[in-house]
């Protein structure tokens, strides 16, 4: 059985810079192991911007240590927003009831959607990503805004085996 968490919603979109890590704190709604993971976001006139999605542990209400990456999705240059699919090599174990940091990590700026959760705090960091996310988090802005549209967010797989079955999002009805 697959089950969702995260910000489902894009009501409004941000460009977001390149050569940063964005993530919003997000409740392991159950045990298992993320495989998959979503978000909305189209090109920019800027360039075509490499993506990966980044999930790392919460450290006193702040990201903390790096627990995974995805592979890099591409997103052509003024392409129209759409879902961004992203697949982890190695899935990620998380535990129900846990807090943790889920966002993207780009190469390039592009456009990100972002939900309609009002003052919703995230953190960002400067880090290229020709060497790959930074481990730990690393030093970090924070700012309160709408919480970026990692739709649906993480696949949480039941790490009883058998695959993912279809399952719908928890938090704000999915866009997609």
């Amino acid at each position: 059985m697959t089950t969702y968490f995260g910000s489902s919603s894009h009501i409004s979109s941000t460009l977001v810079a390149a050569g940063y890590e964005y993530v919003n704190k997000h409740i392991a709604p159950a045990s298992g192991e993320i495989e998959t993971a979503r978000l909305w976001g189209g090109g920019h006139t800027a360039g075509p911007a490499d993506v990966r999605f980044v999930i790392f542990a919460d450290n006193a209400g702040a990201p903390g240590a790096l627990l995974g990456f995805s592979d890099t999705v591409n997103i052509p240059t003024s392409q129209a927003s759409a879902e961004r699919t992203f697949t982890f090599a190695s899935p990620v174990p998380v535990v129900e009831g846990t807090p943790y940091w889920i966002g993207h990590h780009a190469s390039a700026g592009f456009t990100l959607g972002a939900g309609d959760g009002g003052a919703t705090p995230y953190h960002y960091s400067s880090d290229a990503f020709g060497d790959g996310p930074s481990d730990p988090f690393g030093s970090s802005g924070s700012a309160n805004g709408n919480p970026y549209s990692y739709e649906a967010g993480i696949t949480v797989s039941d790490s009883g085996g058998g695959g993912s079955a279809g399952g719908g999002p928890l938090a704000v009805p999915a866009c997609f």
